[in-house]
């Protein structure tokens, strides 16, 4: 192992340090200040399983030639200045279980070669320019834990596959493009505990989400969500966080679990939305009746006029 982490090192890193030994397991070289591009002959490392280089300010674009890397567990360049598009490549570290490179300038799709990924348990692809949708192939990753691709440009439905990250604990697809609506299938996973979409245009009703008896933290504010709020929500006893402000909500909010205790601003933005606990300050619901109530209403009045006809 050779760790260099946390030094504070200015300058770019030598290209000697391509030519340690082969053996060489561990690099850490996180939490300094190394500049300039990563070396190409990254790639003569080849028994590493751990290569940390995050928190500096390494530049360029993320080398081809890391995809052989292949004995690789753990890849971190998050929080640098790299630019240019994820390598396909990295499709070949099949051992891979945690990925990092949030907090970049990286542009380009997602790559499909991330489905050969099937170890992954952590996905950081937040705070970068990347566009396109989520690949079919990511299916995949069913070992996956925590996804963040918050902060990026990412388009299109949410993938219905998604109950397939059946291990699914943490997932961040906040301020991105997505459209379409909430998959149902997101209730399927059953071990989700923080569910952050805020600001895309998703569309449609909340979704089915009552066996997600582990979820603390629930962000669906800043998007075109429409309908009534699911009276699921106040059985969800672990939530502690919620958020549905700034949608197209309407109806009455539960006064029950959650709700019993929230502030306004959880509902902002919802002009439609109508009794809840009296500190929100909502309008009083106002229930029109429906023509079969209606109906039904004056069968019996009906009746009582009959009988009291009869009676005299």
């Amino acid at each position: 192992m050779l760790h260099f982490g946390g030094n504070q090192f200015r300058g770019i890193l030598p290209h000697s340090t391509t030519n340690l030994s082969s053996q060489l397991q561990r690099l850490l070289l996180g939490g300094n200040r190394i500049g300039g591009s990563i070396p190409k002959e990254i790639s003569n490392l080849v028994n590493l399983n751990v290569l940390y280089m995050g928190y500096n300010n390494f530049t360029g674009s993320i080398p081809d030639s890391i995809g052989r890397l292949t004995n690789l567990g753990s890849l971190n360049l998050g929080n640098n200045l790299l630019t240019g598009v994820i390598p396909c490549s990295i499709g070949n570290l099949t051992k891979l279980v945690h990925l990092y490179m949030g907090l970049n300038m990286l542009e380009g799709n997602i790559p499909s070669t991330f489905g050969n990924c099937n170890q992954l348990l952590r996905l950081d692809i937040a705070d970068n320019k990347l566009t396109g949708t989520i690949p079919q192939q990511l299916i995949a990753l069913s070992s996956l834990t925590k996804i963040y691709a918050y902060y990026n440009s990412l388009t299109g439905p949410l993938p219905v596959y998604i109950s397939n990250w059946s291990h699914l604990t943490y997932l961040d697809f906040s301020y991105n493009n997505f459209s379409g609506l909430i998959p149902r299938t997101l209730g399927k996973c059953f071990v989700l505990g923080e569910i952050y979409m805020k600001g895309n245009s998703l569309q449609g009703t909340i979704p089915d989400l009552e066996d997600l008896q582990d979820l603390q933290s629930l962000d669906l504010s800043l998007n075109n969500l429409s309908g009534p709020i699911p009276h699921f929500i106040a059985n969800l006893t672990s939530l502690l966080y919620m958020n549905l402000s700034f949608n197209n909500l309407e109806d009455e909010v539960p006064l029950t679990g959650i709700f019993s205790n929230v502030s306004v601003d959880v509902f902002a933005g919802n002009s439609k939305l109508c009794g809840g606990i009296q500190e929100l300050h909502l309008r009083p619901c106002v229930y029109q009746e429906t023509q079969k109530t209606r109906k039904k209403h004056f069968a019996i009045h009906l009746n009582k006029i009959l009988k009291l006809a009869k009676t005299d």
